[in-house]
């Protein structure tokens, strides 16, 4: 019970580490359903449900097969949306050069987990991997501070959604994105620091 009581029921972390607090939820144009891999929701320095928390329009579903759910066949039956999966690759359109079409309302869809999972999800999916893809140029770092990453310019879920955001919808501030996630990172440190913990791989 004593567990249950110190835990955050918003973003399932600690209460003593929690961040939300520091939201500031934003509504964007764009919908984005994001999809953890079931994998990642054991892991409390994600940021799949900061990021639900952050847009007020965002859909998050975990698993590894994502076509059954009621939600996804939804929206891969409809024909009133424009839908993109941001991931890079010979195909995909690269929005700091290509602009997207606004005759319809946007859903992208972002894959949460590592390089492998996403490739697995990916594979196991094959109806959201012929959706068309988008990507952005590698250029700013990742402030991911103690989690280490398979490259230099990969980025955190938030930090990638807030880097779409500023692409395709300039007039949104979505500052508040980086803000959470820069207040997360700080307390993990400091904690890790205080608690002498090794950096998360």
């Amino acid at each position: 019970m004593s567990a249950q009581r110190d835990l955050c029921l918003s973003c399932f972390r600690a209460k003593r580490i929690c961040y939300c607090g520091e939201i500031r939820p934003i509504t964007p144009q764009t919908q984005f359903v994001i999809l953890r891999h079931k994998l990642e929701r054991k892991r409390s320095i994600g940021t799949a449900q900061m990021t639900r928390l952050s847009l007020t329009n965002s859909l998050l579903i975990t698993d590894d097969h994502f076509e059954d759910h009621p939600e996804i066949i939804r929206i891969l039956e409809s024909h009133s949306f424009n839908k993109y999966v941001l991931f890079p690759g010979p195909s995909s359109i690269t929005i700091d050069t290509t602009a997207l079409p606004n005759d319809q309302p946007r859903i992208v869809f972002v894959i949460d987990g590592t390089w492998l999972d996403a490739k697995q999800i990916l594979r196991m999916n094959p109806k959201i991997a012929a959706i068309q893809k988008i990507s952005f140029l590698p250029g700013r770092l990742s402030e991911y501070g103690f989690r280490k990453q398979p490259a230099p310019h990969c980025l955190s879920t938030i930090e990638s959604i807030h880097h779409v955001l500023n692409l395709t919808e300039p007039s949104l501030n979505s500052e508040s994105l980086l803000h959470v996630f820069k207040h997360m990172v700080k307390i993990q440190i400091d904690y890790a620091y205080v608690n002498k913990l090794p950096p998360v791989l």
